[in-house]
């Protein structure tokens, strides 16, 4: 079983989870756009060599310090069996953005995994081994211009 879309929670998260996660590409040196078709959410281009971004917002998600293991829904499994892409999760301040390939999503287990929307989603529980954590500062020395980093943590 899968949550329901929600329209009204779109309308609060996407755009913005979008464009943080973006924000964090275009910081390693791609040119991020919005895919325009039904599917994967940006596409990134560095280079010449594109690459496909998956981007969720988890407004449940508080601070920096994500769960062990994440859940990805299976929702987005019909993406994780047959193409490689970058899945960003954002935290509801939008200061914090997890990555794992779905190269490494479609080795962990899949697991009824209750939550607040549904007690019996189908969910990948994917290890904090396999993410890059990144978070957002903007300290005085850097003039009001935020910058994304890694969190040594992982």
């Amino acid at each position: 079983m899968f949550k329901k879309f929600n329209k009204e929670l779109f309308k609060k998260h996407d755009a913005k989870g979008k464009e943080v996660v973006a924000s964090l590409f275009e910081s390693f040196g791609y040119v991020v756009e919005p895919n325009t078709k039904y599917g994967i959410d940006l596409i990134g281009d560095k280079d010449g060599m594109k690459e496909l971004i998956e981007v969720d917002h988890h407004a449940s998600w508080h601070g920096r310090v994500p769960y062990d293991p994440m859940h990805i829904t299976t929702r987005k499994q019909k993406w994780i069996d047959d193409i490689d892409f970058f899945f960003a999760v954002v935290n509801s301040e939008c200061d914090c953005v997890i990555i794992v390939k779905s190269s490494l999503i479609r080795k962990c287990p899949i697991l009824t995994t209750p939550n607040k929307y549904v007690k019996d989603e189908k969910c990948y529980h994917v290890p904090r081994a396999y993410f890059l954590k990144y978070y957002y500062t903007n300290p005085p020395e850097l003039n009001g211009k935020g910058a994304w980093l890694n969190d040594g943590s992982f």
